[in-house]
């Protein structure tokens, strides 16, 4: 599943706040290209430039490092209309399986910033040193280092698709399309 610039235009009602964009997303793995993300873009900017209105992006990139082949491209880099408007909310808990450390960030404009500042530093204390510390060793890996588990996660994507295409051809299942 991968939105289309028909399906936002069609979803945006004058008081839609933000769209929520998963990319790359689960559970399907599709990766929004930068093309399709700059026809969203275009979309969103279509929209305000109408109504006014500023529909915000809640960019949800935390598995933007698990991905074979295609490169991710964050919504917020897309520009400056993609920037001014785009939350991105990331960690460490996919790329580096630090599920149980709890570990994560935003990047927002800087007002954004400041008020989910205020929001968090009411309901948390801050993460626990053992989680900064694997946070800062998983910064300071070398760029490759996660090279053979999204190997190994391709594996058995490309095992998990063949299997349904298998079972598609005896009539037992539809299969998705390749990638």
């Amino acid at each position: 599943f991968a939105l289309t610039p028909a399906q936002l235009q069609n979803a945006l009602k004058p008081n839609t706040k933000a769209l929520i964009l998963c990319n790359p997303s689960n559970p399907t793995g599709c990766l929004v290209s930068e093309a399709q993300q700059r026809a969203l873009l275009k979309v969103l900017d279509d929209h305000e430039a109408k109504t006014g209105k500023k529909v915000w992006v809640v960019a949800d990139e935390i598995y933007e490092q698990l991905n074979y082949g295609t490169p991710h491209v964050a919504f917020a880099a897309l520009g400056p209309s993609a920037w001014s408007r785009t939350v991105t909310i990331n960690g460490f808990s996919k790329a580096y399986a630090m599920t149980g450390f709890r570990l994560g960030y935003l990047a927002a404009p800087q007002p954004v910033a400041k008020a989910c500042a205020k929001i968090q530093g009411q309901i948390t204390s801050c993460a626990s040193s053992l989680a900064q510390a694997a946070g800062v060793a998983a910064l300071n890996l070398p760029s490759n280092a996660l090279d053979d588990d999204i190997a190994e996660f391709k594996r058995r994507r490309d095992l998990v698709l063949e299997l349904l295409e298998k079972a598609a051809r005896n009539g037992r299942v539809a299969a998705p399309p390749p990638p």
